[in-house]
């Protein structure tokens, strides 16, 4: 809930205040329809966290704005960040919020896609899994006007936000992290890894990822649990994998591993989960593809 302050100026010397308490901004439109009604039609800017309603008549402006969580919004703020709680309450798959402060939103998507939201600004930026930089899709539902400069800082600080709070969720090595799923293409290599290294992840700990601690953790896990069926060849050559990663990969792995465990093991069907790890090459952007593919052709030059 939020407090809507009303300021009207009818230039006699006088101020007019109101507060409201509403809930969204249907509350809030309901609120600012009367002075229409009397007043007329009106120009708007929002400046500095309030909306200034000047009535064409020249007989009045009203100043708006809505006070909630300690953070003061214009009203074209305050509807973008409606909308987007409305949204969310709505989406056809689950998501979890992971981040929340008094302006930007972190959630979780579909395919190992994330959104980082600017609620103040009314920007979206969607991306996949440890490819920030790389698979950005802005979306905005205010009109910046053409201002690239007040874009390009609010990209910045959006991207500041999350290299702070969720650099894991944003990047990675994204050639080492290619390599290792390619070669541990198998859904069911997945789930292994993740339920061989689920209490080693678990703990927060920092710990050393190396390639001889993941073959040790899931080669282990196998000979004591193994709850996942695998053909011996699978078996085979899932620790014969493990045994040539080196430790970029395997760092790479424990990440990812890291991620489900962290992040999605609440919202994400666990299979379905490790089948998307294994479609994360075909998402690549093509630039990515065609950098790595050039480095193929070359290694095969050199050979």
């Amino acid at each position: 809930m939020g407090t809507l302050h009303l300021i009207l100026d009818k230039y006699d010397g006088h101020l007019q205040k109101r507060t409201v308490e509403v809930n969204n901004i249907v509350d809030v439109n309901d609120q600012l329809q009367p002075y229409f009604d009397k007043f007329g039609s009106a120009g708007s800017e929002d400046i500095n966290g309030y909306s200034l309603y000047i009535f064409d008549n020249g007989a009045a402006d009203l100043t708006a704005y809505v006070e909630e969580d300690g953070h003061s919004y214009d009203i074209l703020a305050y509807e973008d960040k409606c909308q987007y709680e409305d949204s969310h309450d709505t989406q056809e798959y689950n998501t979890e919020e992971w981040a929340q402060d008094e302006r930007f939103f972190l959630t979780s998507g579909e395919n190992l896609t994330w959104i980082v939201s600017d609620a103040e600004n009314g920007i979206d930026i969607e991306f996949r899994e440890g490819l920030f930089n790389e698979t950005q899709v802005v979306k905005t539902s205010r009109n910046l006007n053409g201002d690239t400069m007040k874009l390009a800082t609010i990209m910045r600080e959006i991207g500041d936000w999350m290299a702070e709070n969720y650099a894991d969720l944003a990047l990675c090595n994204w050639k080492c992290r290619l390599s290792a799923i390619r070669k541990l293409d198998n859904e069911n290599y997945w789930l292994i890894m993740a339920a061989a290294t689920q209490d080693l992840l678990e703990t927060g700990e920092e710990q050393c990822f190396s390639s001889n601690r993941l073959n040790t953790e899931v080669c282990d896990w196998l000979e004591q649990v193994k709850n996942v069926d695998l053909t011996k060849d699978e078996e085979a050559n899932l620790k014969s994998v493990l045994a040539t990663l080196t430790d970029e990969e395997a760092c790479e792995v424990f990440h990812v591993l890291h991620l489900y465990w962290f992040f999605h093991s609440d919202d994400y069907e666990m299979f379905q989960w490790a089948i998307d790890v294994t479609c994360w090459p075909a998402w690549l952007p093509n630039e990515l593809k065609m950098q790595d593919e050039c480095e193929e052709d070359d290694i095969i030059d050199e050979e």
